[in-house]
């Protein structure tokens, strides 16, 4: 009996870490399959978003080896606002992605927390 069910979230930050040995190695293909592996466990699953976010933000890097900003763009989209709303500004995973999105002109907007003073007005 397996400790845990197949698609618990820990398989796919092995695919993750896989990725990442194949970008090293330049084998894109490989870190591509592994990327999306991993993007699939984890909607399937019972994942925290910021594991999604962070997976997709990495394929979002591998895009841009691979020359195709839009996608990594989208996927930025898709990440940031997760990554903003749930983890501190200097989370390793999040730096990476507010760099990318600095690099390829992403401009996201996530809406502000309420002001404090506004706060003590309720």
């Amino acid at each position: 009996a397996a400790l845990v069910p197949p698609a618990h979230p820990v398989f796919a930050h092995v695919r993750r870490v896989r990725a990442g040995f194949a970008i090293l190695a330049h084998n894109y293909v490989s870190a591509e399959r592994n990327l999306n592996e991993a993007i699939a466990l984890l909607k399937e699953g019972s994942a925290s978003p910021v594991d999604l976010a962070i997976s997709r933000s990495e394929l979002a890097e591998l895009r841009v080896l691979q020359h195709r900003q839009a996608d990594a763009r989208q996927l930025l989209g898709m990440a940031l606002p997760v990554l903003r709303s749930t983890v501190l500004p200097a989370e390793v995973s999040r730096v990476r992605a507010e760099t990318l999105a600095t690099r390829l002109h992403v401009k996201i907007l996530v809406d502000a927390p309420p002001r404090l003073s506004s706060l003590a007005d309720q």
